[in-house]
C-alpha cells in the first residue's frame, strides 16, 4: 500500500512540474534568442532570414533551431541541397525538430527523389502531429509513389486541420489530381 501512495505522489509530483516549469531545452532557448530573425522569416524575408541565420550560426554553431531556420531559407531561395544539408545539421543537434523534417522533404520532393522525401515527411507528421501541411506533403509524395487511399486520407487530414492548400489537391469526386 506504502508503495502505491509513493507512486501516486510521485506522479503527482511530476505532473505539478511539468504545469509549473515551462521546458528549457535548447530550442526553447533559440526561439526566445533567435525571435528577431524567426519574424524575418514568418514575413517572407527570406534573403534577410538566411543572413541573420548565417550569422547566428557563426555566434551559435551548434544551434540545431538555427540550422532549420537557415534551412528554410535555402529552401525558399530554391538552393536545395543547402536546405538538406542545413536540415540535416538541425536534426543532429535535435531530433524534434518537425519543421526541419518538414523542409527537408519539401526539398527532397522537389529532387524527385520520392521515397527519402516520404521518411521525413512521415517524422514531420509524427512530431507535428496537429500540422496540416506536413500531412499535406505527405499525401503529395504518397500520390507520387502509388498510395492513392492513404494520400486522400492524408488529404483529408491536413484539410480537418486548417490547411487551404491540400482542398486544391482532392477533386470534386474525391480523386487526387496532382498537376
Amino acid at each position: 500500500m506504502e508503495v502505491f501512495v509513493l507512486f501516486v505522489l510521485f506522479l503527482g509530483s511530476l505532473f505539478v512540474r511539468a504545469l509549473l516549469f515551462k521546458p528549457n531545452d535548447p530550442t526553447s532557448r533559440d526561439e526566445k534568442k533567435f525571435k528577431a530573425g524567426i519574424q524575418l522569416i514568418t514575413g517572407r524575408r527570406y534573403e534577410e532570414g538566411f543572413q541573420y541565420f548565417n550569422k547566428a550560426l557563426k555566434e551559435n554553431p551548434k544551434s540545431g533551431l538555427a540550422y532549420a531556420y537557415r534551412g528554410r531559407c535555402n529552401l525558399y531561395l530554391n538552393d536545395l541541397f543547402a536546405a538538406i544539408y542545413d536540415t540535416t545539421e538541425a536534426l543532429a543537434y535535435d531530433h524534434c525538430i518537425a519543421d526541419a523534417y518538414l523542409v527537408k522533404g519539401i526539398a527532397l520532393f522537389e529532387l524527385e527523389m520520392y521515397k527519402d522525401a516520404f521518411i521525413e515527411f512521415d517524422k514531420a507528421v509524427w512530431y507535428a502531429r496537429n500540422n496540416g501541411e506536413a500531412y499535406r506533403w505527405r499525401a503529395l509524395c504518397r500520390a507520387k509513389l502509388g498510395m492513392t487511399d492513404k494520400a486522400y486520407e492524408d488529404f483529408a487530414k491536413a484539410i480537418e486541420l486548417g490547411d487551404e492548400h491540400a482542398s486544391y489537391y482532392i477533386g470534386k469526386r474525391g480523386m487526387i489530381e496532382i498537376l
